[in-house]
């Protein structure tokens, strides 16, 4: 993933027509209540979450897909199901 591409919607409308183009039916983005840095020593300065929520990222998405559908998953770990929508 390059450097911003945690943040930039273009990236993500890209990665969705290569897998329309080699006719995925839908893409899919799962969410994780966990922290994002892999190196340990930088979790505790970790100010920040360089990537979308999935159901914001599909939301956005939506606009620049075409012909192939979008699944998502919400984390209920810390909320009831019905508080998330």
């Amino acid at each position: 993933m390059p450097e911003t591409g945690g943040v930039d919607i273009d990236h993500y409308a890209h990665l969705a027509a290569l897998a329309k183009g080699a006719a995925f039916h839908f893409v899919f983005l799962p969410d994780s209540p966990s922290v994002v840095e892999r190196d340990n020593v930088n979790i505790a300065r970790a100010g920040r979450n360089d990537t979308f929520e999935p159901i914001t990222l599909l939301s956005a998405l939506s606009s620049k897909i075409q012909n192939i559908g979008s699944v998502a998953t919400a984390t209920t770990t810390y909320h009831q199901p019905g508080e998330l929508w």
